[in-house]
């Protein structure tokens, strides 16, 4: 089984959306209602998203080490309601925020921790953004 960083944002997001107001639809077709998961990608519509991006993986810095460190963010746009996004990212804290020993998508997460977060403001469009940062603890694949 693969363990890519991108195996373990898909995992995220179908862990997210199985448990929250998220959808995840791994094309990125959604309706202008429904709160769209995205990997990496920022799209203009929906109004209402939130975008899991990698930052940092150990593998590439220290490749000998067997414990594996995956930094995301988890960001969020909402609509023109400045505590859209907010609300939205504490449901993502709560989902995400003290995770540990469990396996997602065959994936074996041993920890996941929030490290901070930052208010982004509004658009240009006016909607307002949210971004959170998460450290994700695995054990690197022999």
């Amino acid at each position: 089984m693969s363990d890519t960083v991108s195996d373990y944002l898909r995992a995220i997001a179908e862990y997210v959306a199985a448990n929250s107001e998220f959808v995840w639809e791994p094309e990125g077709e959604y309706t202008s209602t429904q709160w769209g998961l995205f990997i990496k990608d920022v799209p203009k519509d929906p109004d209402r998203i939130g975008v899991l991006a990698s930052y940092v993986d150990s593998m590439d810095i220290v490749p000998t080490v067997k414990t594996r460190e995956i930094d995301f963010q988890f960001r969020v746009r909402g609509g023109r309601l400045p505590t859209d996004c907010d609300d939205m990212a504490e449901i993502g804290f709560k989902l995400l925020h003290g995770q540990h020993h469990l396996v997602w998508n065959g994936l074996e997460i041993s920890r996941i921790r929030h490290l901070s977060f930052a208010s982004l403001g509004p658009d240009s469009a006016n909607r307002w953004e949210r971004t959170d940062n998460y450290e994700l603890i695995t054990q690197r694949k022999a």
